[in-house]
């Protein structure tokens, strides 16, 4: 080739965009570290920026492992107080929380899935999502909810028998089940939002750092 050789044509350019002028562009935002680098980017303040970062996390592929997980918890929850309904009149309610807690479960994951479902479709972004108004009245009964179930379970965490024939039976397998499954939420909570606040500091000092240098 020639120096007076004439550039490329704009149709051959045109044509092989795939192999040429893709190769070109910069990294590609959809990635889950491009999308945290945006949302850093494109926030006025760390409040903003956690507003997103959470938006972007819940919306990961990763998301929906843990979504399986509730499903799977909150199944087995309604399967275990189905089993034990009359198993423990030491406290009556203990199964029936089991069985109410894991409807409401269930309830909350479909209505989750089918509000993303929804905002996918109508192609709406982080600040444009728009939630269902019984999502609100759900979670105030969740929590609600859990707390009677604390106050039921801790009641008699030192005042049952396994003895079927004493007036304060309460199944064991049943009670240890709604003990561990409520000891355990608390110990997902609070790891999940350690863990949540250390990506974040995390994502955000990149962010910075990355702004600054450039």
């Amino acid at each position: 080739m020639t120096d007076n050789a004439p550039p490329p044509a704009y149709e051959f350019s045109i044509a092989d965009n795939n192999s040429v002028v893709s190769d070109q562009l910069p990294p590609s935002y959809e990635s889950l570290y491009g999308q945290i680098r945006a949302a850093r980017d494109n926030s006025t303040g760390t409040l903003e920026f956690f507003k997103k970062f959470s938006i972007i996390v819940v919306s990961t592929v990763g998301c929906t492992f843990f979504v399986g997980l509730l499903i799977a918890i909150s199944v087995s929850m309604i399967v275990m107080g189905g089993i034990y309904i009359d198993e423990c009149p030491r406290q009556q309610y203990i199964p029936i929380y089991l069985i109410v807690g894991g409807c409401a479960g269930v309830l909350k994951t479909a209505m989750s899935i089918g509000q993303r479902i929804r905002n996918r479709m109508d192609d709406r972004d982080g600040n444009n999502i728009h939630t269902n108004p019984v999502d609100g009245t759900l979670n105030c009964f969740i929590v609600c909810w859990f707390i009677a179930g604390n106050v039921w379970i801790c009641s008699i965490a030192n005042d049952c028998s396994s003895d079927p024939s004493s007036s304060r039976y309460c199944n064991d397998i049943l009670y240890q089940y709604a003990f561990w499954m409520t000891t355990g939420l608390y110990i997902f909570i609070i790891t999940a939002w350690l863990l949540f606040c250390v990506i974040g500091v995390l994502c955000a000092s990149v962010g910075s750092s990355s702004a600054s240098t450039s």
